[in-house]
């Protein structure tokens, strides 16, 4: 009599990337894109980007891609490409393309804020009861008076939209459970067409 064992291996998750790009941004808009991925590890997550358009920014430590084109850049970005990598695992994003449409821009505008989440006080310790964010603004660094309340300390991007063409300037500060306020971050600015 033959016999034999038959071992059944678990399968094994691999690191991945997927979404889908957003294809066309036009003049005056907030453009955003973050890949999803399925990470069935510990180790950090380090992102890369290829052919990466001169208006938008990059986060190294999410994937996302965001900026705010101006008609300077006005044409079609090709073979964008994102990469994401945890420790010998890889995973590549299909290359996809952005184009920057040329159509006038509008009277009022959008910025696109995106941030880290604080992870400790300002004496070091472990933070455990972040609430949220304030986002101040205005038009100039002296005199922030429009505020944001953003209640969902989850959340890590906003889209403050119709600004009017003129120089506005940014500010954030994080609060907890008691309403004690983070120390502000610095002060960002950008010109509204």
């Amino acid at each position: 009599m033959v016999s034999f064992y038959l071992a059944l291996a678990a399968s094994v998750s691999m690191l991945s990337i997927r979404g889908t790009a957003p294809a066309v941004v036009s003049l005056g808009k907030a453009y955003f894109f973050e890949p999803q991925v399925n990470d069935p590890g510990s180790l950090p997550l380090v992102f890369t980007i290829a052919n990466k358009p001169a208006w938008a920014s990059f986060d190294t430590t999410t994937g996302d891609l965001w900026g705010l084109p101006t008609s300077a850049y006005v044409g079609t970005y090709s073979n964008i490409t994102i990469t994401v990598c945890a420790g010998s695992q890889k995973a590549v994003l299909p290359p996809f393309a952005i184009t920057v449409q040329g159509a006038p821009a509008p009277a009022s505008g959008a910025v696109a804020l995106v941030w880290q989440p604080p992870t400790e006080t300002t004496s070091g310790t472990v933070l455990t009861n972040l609430a949220g964010y304030y986002i101040y603004y205005g038009r100039a660094p002296g005199h922030l008076d429009h505020l944001i309340d953003i209640t969902n300390p989850g959340i890590t991007r906003y889209v403050v939209s119709g600004l009017q063409s003129a120089a506005w300037y940014f500010q954030m500060t994080a609060y907890d459970r008691n309403d004690m306020e983070s120390p502000p971050t610095a002060i960002e600015s950008v010109v509204m067409q």
